[in-house]
């Protein structure tokens, strides 16, 4: 089970689309950044040394 969901990231996201006047494509930077760190922390999370959670 992931920490953090990535459904409600993406439609956080979708909100402050609206709401914002910063181009879609920083907010492609922002999500890819967050996968890409959610992934790591998460398989941090499970590789250390206390064990599986």
């Amino acid at each position: 089970m992931p920490f953090l969901p990535g459904d409600s990231l993406l439609f956080a996201v979708g909100a402050f689309m609206g709401i914002s006047g910063i181009p879609p494509f920083w907010y492609m930077v922002m999500l890819f950044a967050a996968a890409v760190l959610g992934d790591y922390v998460n398989y941090t999370i499970g590789r250390s040394p206390l064990g599986r959670l």
